[in-house]
């Protein structure tokens, strides 16, 4: 009887389902106003996804930091992706500008109702003040990207 080997290939990595870049332009607040907003990510990219105004929010008080984003496609409302979402929890979840990485312990999801296509992440930060240094790094002309999986 002769040994046989069955090799199975690895699964091909698709990368992270959801990628958002943009440029800051203007802070106002608490807000950050983002020019050149891009979504890719093996889960549609920006045939699923579109930018809101004023993006990029922070509160210092809570603290947390902020991301609002559109759903459109295959997601009729915002209710649909967080049903895509396993358990309400992302998986993985990057922040930077350049190097800088805003460092966090938990993210929260939130749809602004039922029939309505934004969804809002709240990250919550390992520190209040590592939240303003990453905030006070955003000055106009600094790039930002999100990185999401599910």
């Amino acid at each position: 009887m002769s040994n046989r080997w069955l090799f199975f290939p690895a699964p091909v990595s698709s990368g992270p389902k959801f990628v958002w870049t943009g440029t800051t332009t203007a802070a106002s607040g608490n807000t950050l106003q983002v020019s050149g907003q891009v979504f890719a990510g093996s889960d549609g990219g920006s045939s699923n996804y579109f930018a809101t105004w004023g993006p990029i929010r922070q509160n210092t008080r809570s603290p947390f930091f902020e991301f609002l984003f559109r759903v459109k496609g295959a997601y009729t409302y915002s209710s649909d992706w967080l049903a895509t979402v396993p358990n309400g929890q992302l998986s993985s979840t990057t922040i930077a500008s350049g190097s800088n990485i805003l460092s966090t312990s938990s993210a929260s999801i939130y749809q602004t109702s039922t029939s309505d296509t934004i969804v809002r992440l709240r990250w919550t930060p390992t520190s209040p003040s590592g939240l303003s240094t990453f905030f006070g790094i955003l000055q106009a002309g600094a790039s930002l990207s999100i990185t999401l999986d599910w």
